[in-house]
């Protein structure tokens, strides 16, 4: 399922603070839970939590309040202790579905976890891209684009497998 999604950072908002917003479309039979994710250290050698895939650990993560689908380790969005927002929603590229082993939901959890900003969330966000790919947890896609803000600015990161392209964005931005 997709999602609507907006920000409008604080040149465009009346009280002059980002403000970022998501609309996540679901079957009524598709549970969601809201998630306090705690940040904190980890040993060189450990490795993420993902059952099927060995991602080495950062040294330290943030802590995160995301939505997480029941049965999923990664959240459809979320927020970070710097203030860095992400949200994620499918779309279908031209381009056939590749060999993949993130989810969308798996990367937006990893991007809240370790980045300090919106740039450095992009950043974080393309070298997993490049490195292990992404799909849908059922498999059927490899297509997200994901909507990225902090207080100062904001960026959408249209994806298709391994391949990504990035706009910056003005004050407002609406992804649907």
């Amino acid at each position: 399922m997709g999602s609507d999604m907006v920000v409008a950072l604080q040149e465009a908002s009346a009280n002059r603070t980002t403000l970022f917003g998501v609309n996540h479309h679901a079957s009524a039979s598709e549970r969601h839970a809201l998630h306090l994710g705690h940040g904190q250290g980890h040993d060189s050698d450990e490795l993420s939590p993902l059952g099927r895939l060995q991602i080495p650990e950062v040294r330290q993560t943030c802590a995160v309040l995301g939505i997480q689908p029941l049965g999923q380790w990664g959240y459809t969005h979320g927020v970070n202790e710097h203030c860095v927002a992400v949200g994620v929603t499918d779309w279908q590229s031209r381009l056939g579905n590749g060999e993949a082993t993130l989810s969308g939901a798996d990367l937006t959890r990893l991007v809240l976890e370790r980045s300090h900003s919106a740039h450095h969330a992009v950043e974080v966000l393309t070298d997993l891209l490049e490195h292990y790919g992404q799909a849908t947890p059922d498999g059927t896609s490899d297509d997200h684009i994901y909507l990225i803000a902090d207080a100062s600015e904001a960026y959408v990161l249209e994806t298709c497998g391994r391949y990504w392209a990035l706009l910056k964005c003005g004050h407002t931005r609406v992804v649907t």
